[in-house]
């Protein structure tokens, strides 16, 4: 039995690494679904289905005549096949004393084909795996072929992140935000729970692209996402909006906490220095809406922080404006007159 390593900090970085993929919480991709069809019918299985392993669960993201959705990780036979670097393949489990004790075997379990579903940087996060309750043989030539589709199961969840990626910063595109946006506006609808969402937008981006050239606001879009990231919730709820202008979606954030950020994230912006530019300076302006638990009204949320950002640059950009309400800061955080040739 090959064995993958399987240290604490291995499956920190695992967990992690699945976690990226946002596979778990997004959408259902209907092409895995069709790959664990083509599972099923390939070897003749009576179950078929993609399965992925977070610290505690085991989830199923593509079924083939499965009803369950989810177990605990422990009581998952793909739960072992994470941890090889092989196929674990068991065409009768009463005949073979490794697993003929195991849970899933008393309620019936007797085959499994389990093909690790492994990350290009090494880590397992899930399988696609083929199972019945009567012993099948499984040739070498299907195990192949079940490799293959695996590969292309891997393939399509990488694809499906790449869909929803912005090429250039990392963080989500427009789609892959509002998506985020949505879903989070949802879970809002029915826990009631603080929403904060954010717009920023660099002041007179065009003039540090007119000024220093593209490779100049190429590198200035990459660290004010990077930024971004540091203060939010999680890199996975920033998004470029388009060109210049990122979204931060704050879960569970109050309208104080999240501006509270947001300028810690415009000082930060405004001490951006890159050595191979080193006249270049950039400023950000922000509107910020908050939603509090009593709130429920969330159809015109973007609409108020566009609104909030249009007044924050109206009103001189480098700062930040709460929706519906006065420029967020005091006369002391207000900020400084930029110098001559500065470009904000």
């Amino acid at each position: 039995m090959s064995e993958k390593c399987n240290s604490v900090a291995d499956e920190d970085d695992r967990v992690a690494a699945l976690q990226e993929l946002d596979i778990l919480e997004g959408p259902r991709e209907p092409a895995l679904d069709q790959i664990a069809k083509l599972a099923q019918l390939e070897f003749e299985a009576q179950h078929a289905g993609i399965m992925m392993i977070d610290a505690t669960r085991a989830t199923f993201v593509a079924r083939a005549n499965i009803r369950l959705k989810s177990m605990p990780r422990d009581e998952a036979f793909c739960n072992i096949a994470i941890q090889r670097s092989e196929p674990l393949v068991i065409r009768d489990m009463l005949m073979d004393p490794r697993f003929r004790t195991h849970p899933q075997v008393a309620r019936g379990l007797r085959s499994y084909v389990g093909i690790p579903l492994e990350t290009r940087a090494g880590f397992n996060i899930g399988t696609l795996c083929v199972f019945g309750t009567e012993p099948l043989d499984f040739a070498q030539d299907k195990i192949t072929k079940l490799q293959e589709l695996a590969k292309l199961a891997m393939l399509c969840i990488e694809l499906r992140r790449l869909a929803v990626q912005d090429h250039l910063t990392g963080c989500l595109n427009r789609r892959g935000f509002m998506a985020e946006l949505d879903r989070h506006i949802l879970h809002h609808d029915r826990a009631m729970a603080d929403l904060s969402l954010a717009f920023m937008d660099l002041d007179h981006f065009k003039q540090v692209n007119d000024l220093f050239g593209h490779p100049a606001g190429d590198l200035v879009l990459q660290e004010v996402a990077a930024l971004a990231a540091k203060s939010s919730p999680g890199s996975d709820l920033v998004g470029r909006l388009g060109g210049e202008e990122f979204g931060i979606l704050m879960p569970g954030v109050t309208e104080a906490s999240a501006v509270a950020a947001m300028d810690r994230l415009r000082l930060a912006i405004e001490h951006i220095a890159l050595p191979e530019f080193p006249a270049l300076r950039v400023t950000a302006s922000f509107g910020i809406a908050s939603l509090g638990p009593a709130k429920a009204e969330v159809a015109g949320l973007m609409a108020k922080v566009d609104a909030a950002l249009y007044l924050a640059k109206a009103n001189g950009r480098n700062r930040i404006v709460v929706a519906e309400g006065q420029p967020s800061r005091d006369q002391s955080m207000q900020p400084q007159t930029r110098r001559s040739g500065r470009a904000a």
